[in-house]
C-alpha cells in the first residue's frame, strides 16, 4: 500500500487546493482548536495508511492556515510533521534508489521528498521554529491507526472537499475490520463510504453536461462503481 512520495505530486495538489480553500465552519460548530487537530489527525491517519503525499500537503497547508490566523505555535507543528514525513519519505527512497534504473520506470529518487522537506522547515525557522524536526514517529493523543480514528480521518477528509481519499480511507479500515472479524465495524466503514461516494456521484450527475464530455466533463463513472462496490461489500459484512 505504501505509495513513492515523488510521484504523487499531481492528486496531491488536489488536496492542498481543497484544504486551503476550506472555511473555518467547514466541521460545523467546532473550535478552531478542535478543527486544527481534525485536521492534522486527517494528515496523520492518510500516512499512517501509506499516503504521505496526500498528508504531507495536508499538514503543509495547516501549517499556512495556523499561520493566517496567528497561531505560530500551531503552524510550526504542522510544518514540522510535514518535514518529518518527507524526510522520512526521502530516507526510504534513498535506501532503494539506483542511478542506474533512472529513466527505466523505477526511478524513486530521494531529492522531491528532502526538497519538499527543506522548504517547509524553511518555513518554521522563518516563524521562529527549530531547523529540524523531532525526528521521532508523528505523535497524537489518538492513534491514527486505530479504526475508529480512522473514520474520523474519512469524515474529516469528506469535509475538506476530497471525497476520493475519503472513500478511500472508508475502504481501508471496511478491509481491514473484516479481515479482523469485526463485521459490524466493517460494514459502518462501507456505509460511510458509500454514503460519501454516492453523494459525490450524484453531485456530479447533476452537473454533467454531455456536450462537454471528452472535454471538461466530471468522472461520474468511478464515483458510481465505487459507491456499488462499497454497497455490496456492506451488505456482505452485514451478513
Amino acid at each position: 500500500m505504501r505509495k513513492v512520495f515523488s510521484g504523487r505530486f499531481t492528486l496531491a495538489i488536489g488536496v492542498l487546493a481543497a484544504v486551503a480553500l476550506v472555511p473555518p465552519t467547514a466541521f460545523g460548530q467546532t473550535s478552531d482548536s478542535d478543527n486544527y487537530q481534525l485536521r492534522r489527525l486527517a494528515g496523520h491517519g492518510l500516512y499512517a495508511r501509506g499516503y504521505p503525499a496526500e498528508a504531507f500537503f495536508i499538514l503543509d497547508a495547516l501549517g499556512d492556515n495556523a499561520l493566517a490566523a496567528g497561531d505560530t505555535a500551531g503552524a510550526i507543528q504542522a510544518y514540522h510533521d510535514a518535514a518529518w514525513i518527507a524526510g522520512d519519505e526521502a530516507k526510504k527512497a534513498d535506501a532503494m534508489f539506483d542511478p542506474k534504473m533512472v529513466g527505466v520506470g523505477a526511478d524513486r529518487s530521494p531529492k522531491p521528498a528532502a526538497v519538499e522537506s527543506q522548504r517547509v522547515l524553511g518555513k518554521a525557522t522563518a516563524i521562529g521554529g527549530s531547523d529540524s524536526p523531532e525526528m521521532a514517529p508523528l505523535q497524537l493523543n489518538r492513534d491514527p491507526q486505530e479504526a475508529e480514528v480512522g473514520l474520523d480521518v474519512g469524515r474529516v477528509l469528506d469535509a475538506l472537499g476530497e471525497p476520493y481519499l475519503a472513500t478511500l480511507v472508508f475502504e481501508i479500515i471496511g478491509d481491514e475490520e473484516l479481515a479482523s472479524g469485526n463485521a459490524d465495524l466493517a460494514e459502518r466503514a462501507y456505509r460511510e463510504g458509500w454514503y460519501v461516494a454516492n453523494e459525490e456521484y450524484m453531485r456530479r450527475e447533476l452537473s454533467n453536461d454531455p456536450k462537454q464530455i471528452g472535454i471538461a466533463g466530471p468522472n461520474v463513472e468511478g464515483f458510481q462503481q465505487t459507491a456499488e462496490r462499497l454497497d455490496e461489500k456492506a451488505r456482505k459484512a452485514g451478513g
